[in-house]
């Protein structure tokens, strides 16, 4: 059978390989990227930098605002969990959330809009309109 594949298969030649424009990357190969995608990537980073710069007085603008108006930290953390990680059949009508169950926890960080440690005084409750857990700069 291998002789015959040989006899039909040797009148027919294979095509030239391209040549290959990819350079390692931890050990696997890795395409590199061609003109269009490369000042794609160079525009994301320069307007991801402007809004940085236009984002970074406002936001330390924020920060000491509530410094000022509260004791406590600035930040409030919480853990969440990634979208992914939701039960099936949740939310039959969005298919991104049954997808896997691949969610993993992540740690959020906001601004503080509460008293410190609110949760620990009234338990895990909905703010209500006069609230008075939230902060002035929370209103």
């Amino acid at each position: 059978m291998e002789a015959l594949a040989e006899r039909v298969g040797s009148g027919v030649e294979s095509p030239p390989a391209l040549p290959s424009r990819s350079r390692p990357l931890a050990g696997a190969p890795a395409a590199e990227l061609d003109f269009g995608a490369r000042a794609t990537y160079w525009v994301n980073c320069l307007l991801a930098l402007l809004a940085l710069l236009v984002l970074v007085p406002i936001l330390l603008l924020i920060a000491v605002a509530i410094k000022l108006t509260s004791r406590g930290r600035v930040l409030y953390t919480q853990e969440r969990v990634g979208l992914d990680r939701r039960i099936p059949g949740a939310d039959a009508g969005n298919h991104r959330r049954t997808r896997d169950l691949g969610g993993r926890p992540f740690t959020i960080y906001k601004f503080r809009t509460m008293r410190e440690n609110a949760e620990h005084e009234s338990g895990a409750v909905w703010a209500t309109q006069n609230d008075p857990r939230i902060t002035p700069v929370g209103r």
